[in-house]
């Protein structure tokens, strides 16, 4: 019994990172291969988020242009996928009706205190007794 306990703890704790480390290994996979089918002329974004096209492709460099007269070279790694494919940031509904639902409404009296505070000279902040006019 206790050997049967043994094997199933085992499993449930080795399967699920057999299974994430099968789908990692997918991902590389499918990464390097579009790395290896870069052309120039494709348009694609690299790890740190620019956006350029590639103008030159070596074996494990690319160019591309990133403005008009502008070209970076980059390792191939750093490419990491098309320009076209859309983000899940682009992707968010946009509800205009909400967009100032987290604005914070000023009512005024937060302005009419830092008002008298600058009028004695606090400047809503404490001063220091040695710098202090109104103790001279």
């Amino acid at each position: 019994m206790d050997i049967v306990l043994i094997i199933a703890l085992l499993a449930l704790f080795l399967l699920p990172s057999f299974f994430m480390m099968r789908k990692q290994r997918k991902q590389q996979e499918e990464l390097r291969s579009f790395q290896q089918a870069l052309n120039p002329g494709d348009r694609v974004i690299t790890a740190g988020g620019i956006h350029l096209v590639l103008t030159d492709i070596g074996e494990t460099t690319v160019t591309g242009e990133i403005a008009a007269g502008v070209e970076v070279t980059m390792e191939k790694i750093a490419i990491l996928r098309p320009a076209d494919q859309v983000s899940l940031a682009q992707n968010a509904p946009i509800h205009p009706e909400h967009a100032n639902d987290d604005a914070v409404e000023s009512t005024g009296s937060d302005q009419n205190q830092d008002d008298a505070a600058d009028a004695q000279g606090g400047g809503g902040f404490p001063q220091h007794p040695e710098n202090d006019d109104r103790n001279n």
